[in-house]
Parts: C-alpha cells; structure tokens; sequence
C-alpha cells in the first residue's frame, strides 16, 4: 500500500486542496463501523510517516518523472513531500 507514484500525487493534491482523504483497506474504509481496528490506523500512519515518494514505483517512467517534476516546481525538492 502507498508504494505507487500515483496514490501518493493524489494524496498530495489532496491534502494541497484540503481535501477529505478517505483510506480503504481489504477490511473496509478507515473509520467506518466496520473498519474501526486501531491497529490498521496505526500501521497506516507509520506508512505514511516513512513515505519516500522517490522510491515509489509507476508503471508509467513518464507519469513518474513529470509527476516528480511537479512535485519538486510545488515543493523545491522531492524529499520535502
């Protein structure tokens, strides 16, 4: 999970738009009744805290490199995302 250039540009724009992010899993969507495990939520939050989004993968080199390329004209460097 969040391993793919894409979800984390999504991600990204999201929370640059103040977007509601809303996180699905095999067991259901985050925070509803019936994916209330806190042991899911926690395992999501030390994912995203260790994100590095220059070692995820595309299917796409192109989509990957204009997406970094996006992110560092935004940010000033890959690794402040």
């Amino acid at each position: 999970p969040l391993t793919r250039v894409w979800c984390l540009f999504e991600f990204f724009l999201s929370s640059r738009q103040h977007l509601d992010l809303v996180f699905v899993t095999n067991a259901g969507v985050v925070g509803d009744d019936g994916c209330s495990s806190f042991d899911v939520a926690l395992e999501m939050g030390k994912k995203i805290e260790s994100l590095q989004v220059e070692t995820c993968e595309a299917s796409s080199e192109e989509d990957k490199k204009n997406i970094f390329q996006y992110i560092i004209s935004e940010l000033g460097s890959l690794e402040r995302m």
